[in-house]
């Protein structure tokens, strides 16, 4: 490691996960001293301590590889179980954790998975006050589905791209943007498994654009 060149490591140190600049700059100090003397015994134990351990972790490795097989043929062979993996960034397991979410509970409307799954705000009457917060008391596992979606269709989705821009634009915090491309989420993938049919960007695209196209201002050219 201390062969390797300053940007060669900062590469290695990327591959591993590690971007923020305080982490590189430890490990770049603590590859820059001087290297401590360690006794052959002590690396002979932590060599066979290395060994059993890298061998639990292959083991475990093969053992979730098999899981994920069986899983994914147990979703192949369902009716409607792959249809949103046809979302964009859902690889199987989101979209499985998707047809979970819809296939253990009935919605009357899109509203109502919103609110269950808490990626919509609550809003609180009092007299003339109106209070609109954060909504705590929800599903958490849907909750946190949505904003996994939400956050993977950042890369291939369009709209979902311009809704972040546009959302981070106004001042919110990355989080607070990303609960608003969920709400979106939950609306489209409710309207799916309504209709059993894969999604399509393109059609969404054109809904888009036929709403703003029906708004008010822009019909008066405001």
């Amino acid at each position: 490691m201390k062969a390797l060149s300053s940007q060669k490591l900062d590469d290695v140190l990327a591959e591993c996960g590690f971007f923020r600049t305080d982490s590189k700059e430890r490990f770049h100090s603590a590859m820059s001293k001087r290297l401590s003397s360690i006794s052959q015994s002590v690396i002979k134990a932590k060599t066979r301590l290395k060994n059993a351990l890298v061998g639990h972790l292959l083991l475990l490795v093969q053992q979730i590889e098999d899981y994920d097989k069986q899983v994914q043929k147990i979703v192949d062979e369902t009716p409607n179980g792959s249809i949103f993996r046809t979302l964009p960034g859902a690889d199987y397991i989101l979209g499985v954790r998707l047809f979970v979410l819809y296939s253990s509970r009935e919605f009357v409307s899109a509203s109502e998975a919103q609110a269950f799954w808490g990626t919509c705000p609550y809003t609180s009457r009092s007299g003339s006050m109106v209070t609109i917060g954060f909504r705590r008391g929800c599903n958490h596992f849907g909750r946190n589905t949505f904003h996994q979606l939400a956050f993977c269709s950042l890369k291939s989705s369009q709209w979902a791209k311009k809704q972040n821009a546009k959302k981070r634009k106004e001042g919110k915090h990355s989080n607070h943007a990303l609960r608003c491309i969920a709400n979106t989420w939950v609306k489209i993938t409710y309207a799916m498994w309504c209709s059993k049919t894969p999604y399509d960007e393109s059609k969404h695209l054109a809904s888009i654009a036929n709403h703003i196209i029906n708004q008010p201002a822009f019909i008066l050219g405001g």
